[in-house]
């Protein structure tokens, strides 16, 4: 190379530079924008890629991979801060175990730099399908590997509230979401680098508009069938500070007199509160996570005051409990369901505890799945609807007793709507410290109570008794695997290319 070649070159790298910057910092922004925190953006999740992918492929591939990784670093303890965890201490566990999450997700775009820049002359289609399908291969490993299930990490989490596109999710899970926005992100910037590539661009407008229609449609359709009158129930704000007089869970496990002096005003009110809710006609009612606390020693007592219940106004009563134990670690987190006929049909465990935030004896079973006069109705407890393992079930009602805090409540709420259209089940999410809401089988919602803004959360809902057959609920993650062997077969054709070149 001659002086003059290299001086020419050294002066067309640093009159890029300031444009890579640029398109470094739009997409920091966007990214930050599009992982469902506080804020978020639903279409940044659309626009995020394209700054990134131009930046990553017009720098060197170390380069990239290095910036791309600083800025999703930056992202993940971004959005933890966002969350406002209830700690008074950094929460460092979170921030570390969400930035090595992120880093997963720089793969996507090397995916993109080394396989697609051999495809994208002669195979502009496929160079654009790198892209998403690595970003789903790479969602799937986040979401496998991940302590903290669907909470973070899921592009498709940013369209909560765009229901003609949420049923897509019936098909492919959410999976298919993420997909159909890193493709539209990969599409748009192969089309502004090369104006003329115009297949890639066109081909995804033509599949998202198929999409789009596909779900108005589906939303079109009547609902129709039997509705059942469910009614959810959180204990009184003003009661909050009485909990709080509980002694420490090893304490308390040993002095039963104490839990039931402190919580027996928590729990009759409660009680009452189910009482009115089933006479004003609810045939379903459930309260809250751990609405109360109660000694292990007490809780049958409180399961036969709830049938009583159940049973003198022909209603199913969830009821739920903070559990204090005299084993270690001292402390369950259930709930129990009575009948109409006032008998005891189950009791289950929480499978997931909050890591880092309960230390709680996590449950062995899977979540029943209940056979009644208005459907198959199941009960789990809020963390479980966030892993596949237990949000899976065969049911046309899902229970939902859940708690978060304020800065996490609106967003973890809002994931549900996902699930609900994944699995074609209502879902009831009766949140303490949060936004209740209730989901019908395709993510509408139903009804919705805010704790932060009422003396007392009650939440009343009609709710089909009849869910939706999805094809997700049938094959599971296979999309997410399809676009894993697409990528390994890119990546095949991209090697090919390269030899032969």
């Amino acid at each position: 190379m001659s002086g003059a070649e290299s001086t020419l070159r050294r002066r067309a790298r640093a009159a890029s530079a300031p444009n890579s910057l640029f398109l470094l910092a739009a997409g920091a922004v966007l990214l930050v924008l599009s992982q469902h925190g506080n804020p978020g953006i639903g279409l940044a999740g659309w626009l995020f890629a394209i700054p990134l992918l131009r930046y990553a492929r017009q720098v060197s591939v170390w380069t990239g991979a290095l910036a791309l990784a600083a800025i999703h670093a930056v992202a993940a303890v971004a959005w933890v801060l966002s969350i406002q965890l209830p700690t008074d201490d950094v929460p460092w566990a979170a921030i570390v175990g969400c930035v090595l999450l992120n880093l997963i997700l720089v793969l996507p775009f090397v995916a993109d730099r080394l396989i697609a820049v051999r495809l994208r002359a002669q195979h502009p289609v496929p160079a654009s399908l790198v892209f998403p399908s690595a970003r789903v291969a790479a969602e799937l490993v986040v979401l496998t590997v991940s302590p903290f299930g669907s909470v973070f990490g899921s592009l498709a989490a940013s369209q909560h509230d765009n229901l003609t596109l949420l049923q897509l999710a019936s098909v492919t899970g959410a999976y298919g979401i993420s997909f159909l926005m890193a493709w539209f992100g990969s599409a748009v910037c192969e089309l502004w680098q090369r104006p003329g590539s115009l297949r890639p661009a066109g081909i995804v407008a033509a599949v998202t508009a198929v999409v789009l229609a596909a779900g108005a449609v589906v939303l079109a359709l009547p609902p129709g069938g039997d509705t059942v009158r469910v009614a959810g129930i959180t204990p009184p704000r003003a009661q909050e500070s009485v909990s709080e007089r509980v002694p420490a869970w090893e304490d308390a496990a040993r002095d039963p007199a104490a839990v039931r002096r402190v919580m027996t005003p928590v729990t009759e009110g409660l009680l009452e509160s189910s009482r009115r809710e089933a006479a004003a006609g609810a045939r379903i009612v459930l309260w809250s996570e751990a609405a109360t606390l109660v000694h292990e020693t007490d809780l049958p007592e409180l399961i036969r005051a709830a049938a009583a219940i159940a049973d003198e106004h022909d209603a199913y009563l969830l009821m739920t409990a903070g559990v204090f134990t005299e084993e270690p670690p001292y402390g369950r987190n259930i709930v129990a369901m009575v009948g109409p006929d006032g008998r005891h049909r189950v009791t289950y465990d929480k499978v997931h505890p909050v890591a880092g935030l309960e230390d709680i004896r996590p449950g062995t079973l899977a979540p029943p799945v209940l056979a009644t006069e208005y459907g198959r109705v199941a009960a789990m407890i809020c963390y479980d609807l966030d892993f596949a393992d237990t949000a899976g079930v065969d049911a046309d009602v899902v229970l939902l007793p859940a708690a978060d805090w304020e800065g996490f409540d609106r967003l973890h709420t809002q994931k549900a709507a996902m699930r609900a259209v994944e699995y074609g089940y209502a879902v009831v999410r009766q949140d303490s410290h949060g936004t209740a809401a209730t989901f019908d089988a395709h993510g509408r919602t139903l009804a919705t109570a805010d704790y932060f803004r009422t003396d007392q959360q009650v939440m009343s809902a009609e709710v089909p008794t009849a869910g939706a057959r999805t094809v997700y609920a049938t094959i599971g993650d296979a999309f997410a695997y399809g676009c894993v062997l697409v990528l390994i077969g890119l990546l095949a054709v991209s090697v090919v290319l390269r030899r032969r070149g």
